[in-house]
């Protein structure tokens, strides 16, 4: 009969399978048996492990490596050097993206994950490139960069707006969605403006897109005053004066609305005076005048009461011009308005229908008072001319 503690040393001298599984492991590993060691220990090795790798994964290849492999994915054996000045095309950028080792990457775009990781070393690595006029290569390094690249692309957009890249920086907008880069208050100032002050006109399908994304934004409650004029001031330029309206019913007229200031009102006084429609521009002019000096948030300034004077000031009536000289008089400091009641008028050549005129008291409420320049000066005198010859 074997006995009980032979048993028991037998027992122990045999590992169990999970004990065997641990051995094998650190001895693939470590090329000898070590020690068992626990499944929280393994654990702990796994993650240092995982670490190394990724923190390896962060930086560049090195040069050998890198051009060995470089050769291979652009099918270049031309190729001497691997780094940012070397000049690749999308294409090439494209292939370069799509391969697993984004190592090589980095080698070219002159980055590291580290550093994909600060929006501030992205944003100063774009505006390298962009100096360069390496455009792909700054658009590989904010996609890389996700939304780390906010800034970097906001730069990007800047950089091609301001060289009338029209149509390219309406692809940009939607590849920046699809690529992960998100969009900020800055990122629409730079869009509108950018279209507003832009040489080239936008198309109709490129004021609408404009439209719907400043409805996108004050959705995202990221649009404001700025935005808004800044589309007028684009859709006016580009003769899109349907879409003005448009834009003042979807975000002036219906709330949640942009609270407008002196500029929209003077945007939309010039839009009114493209109008074919004077009678009829007049009586809207007259009904956003009213609208203008029973908001105190609007601040009436010299620009805005011109821009409402000239509306009047543009017409062949002799009665339409007196007003508008008395709105220039009500608000410059020239000559008290009685003086243009006594002005010694040519007859009208013909009887014409003008628009219900706001009483003289309700042009400016507020008693503001500006000091009249040049422009001004030249427009009174003109005025006068036309109503006593």
């Amino acid at each position: 009969m074997i006995r009980l503690g032979l048993l028991r040393r037998f027992h122990i001298l045999i590992p169990t399978q999970g004990n065997f599984k641990n051995k094998l492991n650190v001895a693939t590993k470590y090329g000898t048996i070590k020690k068992t060691l626990s499944k929280t220990q393994l654990k702990k090795i796994q993650k240092q492990d995982d670490a190394k790798l990724m923190a390896k994964n962060k930086k560049q290849l090195a040069p050998a490596a890198a051009l060995k492999l470089a050769k291979s994915i652009l099918n270049s054996d031309s190729l001497d050097r691997v780094d940012p000045t070397v000049k690749l095309s999308l294409q090439d950028l494209q292939s370069l993206y799509q391969n697993p080792n984004r190592r090589l990457l980095y080698n070219f775009l002159g980055t590291s994950g580290d550093q994909l990781n600060d929006s501030y070393v992205v944003e100063k690595d774009v505006l390298k490139l962009l100096e360069r006029d390496d455009l792909p290569r700054a658009l590989y390094l904010v996609r890389l960069a996700k939304d780390n690249g906010i800034v970097g692309m906001n730069r990007i957009m800047h950089y091609l707006l301001k060289r009338d890249k029209i149509s390219l920086t309406f692809q940009l907008i939607a590849l920046r969605k699809k690529w992960g880069v998100a969009t900020n208050s800055l990122t629409y100032t730079i869009i509108f403006q950018g279209c507003a002050k832009a040489e080239s006109n936008l198309n109709l399908a490129q004021s609408r897109q404009l439209v719907a994304l400043l409805q996108k934004a004050h959705k995202d409650r990221l649009a404001n005053v700025i935005h808004l004029n800044a589309l007028l001031d684009a859709l006016l330029k580009s003769e899109k004066l349907p879409l003005v309206w448009e834009v003042k019913e979807l975000f002036i007229d219906t709330l949640p609305k942009i609270e407008p200031d002196a500029i929209t009102y003077t945007l939309l006084f010039k839009a009114l005076g493209k109008s074919e429609n004077n009678k009829e521009a007049l009586e809207t002019a007259n009904s956003l005048w009213e609208e203008i000096v029973h908001n105190r948030k609007v601040k009436i300034d010299s620009y805005l009461a011109r821009a409402y004077a000239l509306l009047y000031l543009r017409s062949k009536n002799i009665e339409l011009i007196k007003r508008g000289i008395i709105i220039l008089r009500s608000y410059y400091d020239v000559c008290p308005v009685n003086e243009v009641e006594n002005i010694s008028m040519k007859p009208p050549k013909k009887a014409t229908t003008v628009p219900v005129l706001l009483p003289v008291d309700t042009i400016n409420p507020r008693k503001l008072r500006f000091q009249p320049d040049k422009a001004v000066e030249e427009i009174l005198q003109h005025s006068y001319m036309r109503l006593t010859k």
